[in-house]
């Protein structure tokens, strides 16, 4: 099987969501209908990250296609400095 995977990159907060989410819609639906399998790298930082999993949870359930997943990406903690 050929996993296609996808990352999500965005900003914080979004002037023009409507457009955003319009579009972002449009090339997950037609990713999800043109691969084999899709999997999705979304981020929990921002308004850009919600939008993007609820666009992909949205295709999913439209299309009902059945090859895609949503993943979670937790964002790595830094680690603290230790002196001994």
């Amino acid at each position: 099987m050929q996993i296609y995977t996808v990352s999500f990159f965005g900003h914080r907060r979004i002037a023009d969501w409507q457009t955003a989410e319009t579009r972002l819609l449009r090339q997950i639906s037609d990713l999800i209908k043109t691969k084999e399998y899709v999997e999705f790298l979304v981020g929990r930082n921002g308004d850009f990250d919600q939008m993007a999993a609820s666009a992909v949870r949205s295709a999913k359930w439209e299309l009902d296609y059945g090859n895609s997943e949503l993943v979670y990406v937790a964002e790595k903690q830094p680690k603290k400095n230790r002196r001994a």
